[in-house]
């Protein structure tokens, strides 16, 4: 974590405070089965460590300034999904549609049958989409 710290944030490395850190995040890690950890992906991990938890001040910040996806996998599928919206046939879309077409798909898990189930019974929302105010 050192050698990792002094690339990072120099400062911080040479701080003793950064080794207690380090000795309590390792007792921290005893605590906890494995089993339950190892299902978990690295970023979730953290969130685990650190939620709640103001003991950590520097190793939060370092793995703050280290924490970058380590794929573009995200980017590809928003890519994908936009060519799926914007085709030939739809090439006179305004991009402010697209990006809500996007934002619907990406952010509801949800079928066309259960999204229009679910506006057919919302009448208030149902009102507010056709006057165009926000919702």
């Amino acid at each position: 974590m050192k050698e990792l710290a002094k690339q990072i944030d120099p400062p911080t490395a040479m701080m003793d405070e950064l080794f207690d850190e380090v000795s309590a995040l390792n007792n921290l890690l005893e605590k906890i089965p494995d089993d339950m950890f190892n299902k978990d992906d690295p970023s979730a991990k953290w969130m685990k460590i650190f939620i709640g938890n103001d003991s950590l001040p520097l190793l939060y910040k370092l793995v703050s300034i280290i924490s970058i996806p380590v794929s573009n996998a995200f980017v590809e599928l928003v890519f994908s999904l936009v060519s799926g919206q914007w085709t030939k046939d739809r090439n006179s879309l305004n991009v402010r549609t697209v990006k809500c077409l996007l934002q619907v798909k990406v952010n509801l898990n949800m079928t066309c049958r259960e999204m229009h189930k679910l506006l057919s019974n919302d009448k208030r929302l149902l009102q507010q989409i056709l006057c165009g105010g926000k919702y």
